[in-house]
């Protein structure tokens, strides 16, 4: 499987890498967000 994301679709493509790492072949992220290990969307907004 091959994913594509775009905006903050790339925050749900990085949560299917995670839960499915063996499924998925390669993500491609289109100016989008990309999460760190063990980030959460909501830490993209955080104020520090």
């Amino acid at each position: 499987v091959i994913l594509v994301g775009h905006d903050f679709g790339g925050t749900c493509i990085s949560y299917a890498m995670e839960a499915f790492p063996c499924k998925i072949a390669k993500a491609v992220f289109v100016s989008a967000a990309m999460l760190t290990n063990g980030q959460n969307t909501l830490d993209m907004f955080s104020e520090e």
